[in-house]
């Protein structure tokens, strides 16, 4: 529809353009004799004219003005004929132009068709070209399979069994060697897990040892075990920055538990209330023990200190020593910067004759120390 519309604007156009031309040609020919003719007809009264003549000649004027006004008229009205063909081609003009705004997704889809016959005919030209080539290939796929079955009569038997041979022992290595994986990966997992199981066993069996050393304290002190103060994974223990002084000040009923690096366990227990910082208490109530010892102890065993002796020192800040046990440093914890100086003597203690009990020899390196309060 906007096509037909379209062409019969243009053709409107070009049947006007030609009426246009002459309907302004002719107006500017007879605006040319208006103009020429008001110039000419002027009435002006000459000097020494005599005044009969000069109303003869204004009379003429007169009635040649009748002309100059039919000219006038005239040149309005073409004048407008060419204004109305003007306005006639403008609003045509104006409408092909709306048109042609209007008609750009039209013109992209006409374009799009085009180009999709196009891409279609390329295809089938394509087709058109590959079918004699095709038909050369499977000629000469065909000659190929001729000449492989004509040549493969001649094979060497041996050869050929001897390949096979190859190929199937290559199959057997490769089967075993997916087999041996498959029991590698199985034993692996079975060791994974009986090594997990291990350590499930391990972790139950840490359990019941801490479950028994805890009766076992309960049962050497008379008390139940509380809470933990100090804790030297987690407390700062070393020299001048040590918290361990301000934790036990003015406790009572101190468990202190010593794990060195080579596998002893040990400490010892003060009962009175610790009220003194960097000077020797005496307690008649506290003792020593080992728990798990490398120096011959096979059982959890507990120490009495001897009577009448100074029994702990709590170490202040610029003390090298964290604390003391014993008033012959029966145990030395040194702090955390001087760990590897701690040391056993074993003098005030009643140990049977045993020797080096505690720690298995006279220096040793604290690997944890954990400070409770029994209830």
């Amino acid at each position: 529809m906007t096509q037909v519309t379209t062409t019969q604007g243009s053709v409107h156009i070009v049947e006007e353009i030609p009426w246009l031309e002459a309907s302004v040609q002719e107006v500017i020919v007879q605006y040319k004799y208006y103009v020429d003719s008001i110039r000419n007809e002027t009435f002006q009264v000459m000097p020494n004219e005599p005044v009969e003549q000069a109303i003869k000649r204004g009379e003429g004027i007169f009635d040649r003005l009748d002309e100059v006004e039919r000219r006038r008229k005239l040149v309005v009205e073409k004048g407008k004929e060419a204004m109305q063909r003007v306005e006639s081609l403008w609003c045509v003009i104006e409408g092909i132009l709306n048109r042609c705004k209007n008609d750009e997704e039209v013109v992209g889809k006409s374009m799009n068709e085009v180009i999709k016959k196009i891409i279609e005919l390329e295809k089938r030209k394509k087709k058109e070209l590959i079918k004699p080539l095709q038909t050369q290939i499977n000629a000469i796929e065909k000659q190929y399979r001729e000449k492989k079955l004509e040549w493969e009569t001649h094979l060497n038997v041996c050869v050929e069994n001897k390949i096979k041979e190859e190929r199937q022992k290559k199959k057997e290595e490769k089967q075993k060697r997916k087999k041996e994986y498959k029991m590698k990966m199985l034993q692996e997992e079975a060791k994974k897990k009986e090594e997990e199981k291990k350590k499930q066993c391990c972790q139950e069996t840490e359990e019941q040892l801490r479950i028994k050393e805890m009766k076992q304290f309960e049962e050497w002190t008379n008390r139940k075990v509380g809470g933990v103060l100090f804790d030297s994974y987690v407390s700062d223990w070393n020299q001048r920055t040590s918290v361990c002084d301000k934790m036990l000040i003015g406790k009572e009923h101190i468990l202190f538990v010593i794990e060195d690096t080579n596998g002893n366990k040990f400490g010892g227990y003060i009962d009175a209330k610790i009220n003194v910082i960097g000077n020797w208490m005496k307690d008649q109530k506290a003792f020593l023990f080992s728990l798990r010892s490398n120096g011959g102890l096979s059982n959890m065993m507990k120490f009495p200190l001897k009577q009448n002796k100074k029994t702990f020192n709590l170490g202040t800040k610029s003390d090298n020593f964290l604390f003391l046990l014993g008033d012959g440093l029966d145990i030395c914890v040194c702090k955390g910067n001087n760990k590897s100086k701690s040391y056993c003597r074993q003098n005030f203690i009643n140990c049977n004759g045993i020797s080096n009990t505690l720690c298995g020899k006279k220096m040793f390196t604290p690997r944890r120390i954990v400070i409770s309060q029994m209830l």
